[in-house]
């Protein structure tokens, strides 16, 4: 299963973002990935599908991180 809360948070960082600013701009409530996060919940599709649209990425992109673990692992074995 898919972490959905651990991802969110990897895009957050990634990307250079704070939660409260990509709530802001995805219009989605914080309490709403705080309370999930709280209870080892996930986010449901219409969130992800929102913070997304408020990164400007695709929702493939969101669920696609195996190419970035895959550079990860090529840059640790150098």
């Amino acid at each position: 299963m898919i972490d959905t809360i651990g991802r969110l948070y990897e895009l957050i960082e990634k990307n250079h973002l704070t939660l409260s600013g990509l709530c802001d701009i995805s219009g989605v409530n914080r309490s709403t990935v705080t309370s999930a996060r709280r209870r080892n919940g996930q986010l449901t599709v219409d969130t992800i599908e929102r913070f997304c649209d408020g990164m400007n990425m695709p929702i493939k992109d969101f669920f696609d991180f195996g190419s970035e673990n895959q550079e990860a692992n090529n840059a640790k074995r150098q």
